[in-house]
């Protein structure tokens, strides 16, 4: 497998622990027990977890608007197709686009 392309493998992890911290955050208890913790801990390493955790966030949040703005255009256009056709990504014809699906060989 190409190695460039295994960091999809991390997405589901990483949305799951962001979605798991989420939960912890907003739970009433668990944040009091966090903060209570929080006192005795040692500053400088909870500075580098939070920077790591939060390139983490950034990327699992990455990926979310990534999917939600490709929904979002699959379905505009969709749904109101203008004069360069239904999809987004190739600005062509229907007519256009069949043709040049008949062309494509047939996938192993």
């Amino acid at each position: 497998m190409d190695e460039d392309r295994r960091i999809r493998f991390l997405v589901p992890p990483i949305l799951f622990v962001a979605f798991l911290l989420l939960g912890a955050l907003l739970d009433q208890t668990m944040r009091d027990f966090m903060v209570e913790h929080l006192k005795e801990f040692n500053w400088p390493q909870l500075l580098i977890s939070l920077l790591a955790g939060g390139g983490l966030i950034v990327f699992a949040l990455g990926y979310v608007f990534g999917t939600l703005t490709y929904f979002v255009l699959r379905l505009g256009f969709r749904l109101r197709p203008q004069s360069w056709g239904r999809f987004h990504e190739v600005a062509m014809s229907d007519d256009a686009f069949s043709r040049v699906w008949g062309r494509l060989p047939d996938s192993p």
